[in-house]
C-alpha cells in the first residue's frame, strides 16, 4: 500500500497494482502455463511473468529495510527475514485463484487477488465457485478483468450507476439484474433495450450487484454475481422472553437497568434458525417464542442455502447442542 500511494492521483487502481506486480515479479518461462491459465501445445517455451515467493520476499525485505533505516531501527535479521518469506508464500498461495498450487501468480492471478483484498468476506464466497467457472469459460478471469477496468473510468476500483448505464448504453452488454444464476441469464434484446432504457436496467443491475448497499460495484461484487452468486437478506429476529417485566422489575431486583431478556433467531432463504437445547429451524415468526419483538436486518449473503446449510450441520451442531448448552455461556445468542 505504500507504493501504491504516491501513484494515485495519475493512474487507477488496477494499474497501480500492476505495477507492483512488475515491480515483484521475473520473466520466467513455461511451457504449461500461460496468462489465461490454459497450457501451450508449443513446442517453442513461453516466456511469462510471475510473482514468485522468493521474488516476493526480497521485494518486501527491500521496502521492509528501507523503512527501517528511514525510522532509524535495526535490521529485520534472519528471523525477520523467515517471517518475510513464510508471509510471501502464504500470500501467493491466497491468491492462487485457479489452485494450481505452483508456488507463483500470473498477472491475473494477482489483479484479482489485490482487488478482493479489500473484501475478505466476498473473497471467501467466490474462491468456491471459480474452478467451475474456470472449467466453463478458461478466460473468464482475463474478461473479467478487462471488462471491469474499461468501465471503470474514474479508475477508482468501483463502479457507479453512471459507468453501469454508459455500458448498457454501448450495447455491447446486456445481462439481466433479476435471474437466479448465469444458466438463467437470457441477453436482453434490443427491443427491451430501448423499451426501458439502458439506465432502468442499470439501476436493476447495481441492486443486484451491490452486497454492501453503498450505491457503487466493487470488483468483487461484480465477480460474485457474473460467476453465479446471487444477494440474500438476512434478518435477526429478536424476542423479549420478560414479556416486558425485566424493565419494570430490574431496577427493583437487579439493580442494572435491564430492558430485556433476549432470545434470538438467524432469518434467511425463508427459514428462522435458533439455538434451543438443540440447533433447530422453524417457519419465521411461527416458533415456540410467539411473535418478536424487533426484526433488525443484518445485510445480505451470498452464500447458498445448501452451504448454508453444511456450515449448521458441519461447524455448529458439534458446538451448539443439547449438551453443550448453557444459559449464560452457550446460549442462542451465541449462536
Amino acid at each position: 500500500a505504500r507504493s501504491w500511494a504516491p501513484q494515485r492521483a495519475t493512474m487507477s487502481v488496477v494499474e497501480a497494482i500492476r505495477k507492483e506486480f512488475r515491480c515483484c515479479s521475473s520473466a520466467s518461462s513455461s511451457s504449461s502455463l500461460s496468462g489465461d491459465g490454459s497450457s501451450s501445445s508449443d513446442d517453442a517455451v513461453q516466456p511469462f511473468r510471475a510473482v514468485c515467493p522468493e521474488t516476493l520476499g526480497r521485494r518486501w525485505m527491500q521496502l521492509a529495510e528501507a523503512d527501517h533505516m528511514f525510522h532509524g531501527l535495526d535490521s529485520l535479521g534472519s528471523e525477520g527475514e523467515q517471517a518475510v518469506a513464510l508471509r510471501a508464500a502464504q500470500l501467493l498461495n491466497e491468491l492462487d485463484a485457479r489452485g494450481r498450487g505452483l508456488g507463483c501468480v500470473t498477472e491475473e492471478d494477482w489483479i484479482h487477488g489485490m482487488m478482493l483484498l479489500q473484501a475478505s468476506c466476498l473473497r471467501a464466497q467466490i474462491a468456491p465457485l471459480m474452478g467451475s467457472a474456470f472449467e466453463a469459460r478458461p478466460r473468464i478471469l482475463t474478461d473479467l478483468l478487462a471488462l471491469f477496468e474499461h468501465v471503470d473510468s474514474a479508475g477508482c476500483g468501483k463502479l457507479s450507476l453512471k459507468n453501469i448505464t454508459e455500458l448498457y448504453s454501448s450495447g455491447v452488454f446486456r445481462m439481466r439484474g433479476r435471474c437466479s444464476s448465469p444458466s438463467d441469464n437470457t441477453a436482453i434484446s434490443d427491443e427491451e433495450l430501448h423499451g426501458r432504457g439502458p439506465e432502468a436496467w442499470a439501476k436493476e443491475l447495481v441492486e443486484a450487484m451491490d452486497v454492501d448497499a453503498d450505491g457503487f460495484i466493487s470488483y468483487g461484487e461484480f465477480v460474485a454475481f457474473c460467476i453465479g452468486r446471487r444477494k440474500t437478506p438476512v434478518f435477526l429476529y429478536m424476542y423479549d422472553l420478560s414479556k416486558g417485566l425485566a424493565k419494570a422489575l430490574s431496577p427493583w431486583l437487579l439493580g442494572p437497568d435491564l430492558t430485556c431478556i433476549w432470545h434470538t433467531g438467524v432469518v434467511v432463504f425463508g427459514k428462522e434458525y435458533f439455538f434451543a437445547r438443540d440447533a433447530v429451524w422453524d417457519a419465521p415468526g411461527k416458533t415456540d417464542f410467539g411473535v418478536p419483538t424487533k426484526e433488525v436486518f443484518l445485510g445480505y449473503t451470498l452464500w447458498s442455502k445448501g452451504e448454508l446449510h453444511n456450515f449448521i450441520c458441519n461447524e455448529l451442531k458439534p458446538i451448539f447442542h443439547r449438551a453443550t448448552y448453557d444459559a449464560i455461556g452457550n446460549n442462542c445468542n451465541h449462536f
